[in-house]
């Protein structure tokens, strides 16, 4: 799971495009990163979590290569998906998105883990 990802939303980047679609991108390990470190789907199956995207796919509907590009791994951490990342992350997603047109945003979302051992 990355640490931190930032981006600077634009129009441009969430105009809708009729020819762009989720249902065409799959989630895919980031081969630059070491195998030893590497996310794959398969972390994710039957976990309980949902892949959560940190820059969203929504955020990149200009191109699908750009949409694709949200998919590798890198930019995924496991998110309870009730209540979360299916609900009240989504919601915040859209909530940035309707500003672009109004203001410069620039995201970033944080990620640490809470060790047991505190």
């Amino acid at each position: 799971c990355p640490l931190w990802v930032c981006e600077h939303l634009t129009s441009y980047n969430v105009e809708f495009n009729k020819d762009v679609s989720r249902e065409q991108s799959k989630f895919v390990p980031e081969s630059t990163i070491h195998p030893f470190f590497r996310a794959y789907n398969s972390d994710y199956l039957n976990s309980g979590y949902d892949r959560g995207h940190l820059a969203a796919a929504a955020n990149h509907r200009h191109s699908q290569r750009a949409m694709n590009d949200t998919f590798y791994l890198s930019n995924i951490c496991p998110q309870m998906g009730k209540g979360l990342n299916r609900s009240k992350w989504n919601e915040l997603e859209k909530r940035a998105r309707s500003f672009v047109s109004k203001a410069w945003i620039s995201l970033c979302s944080y990620w640490t883990s809470v060790s047991a051992n505190c």
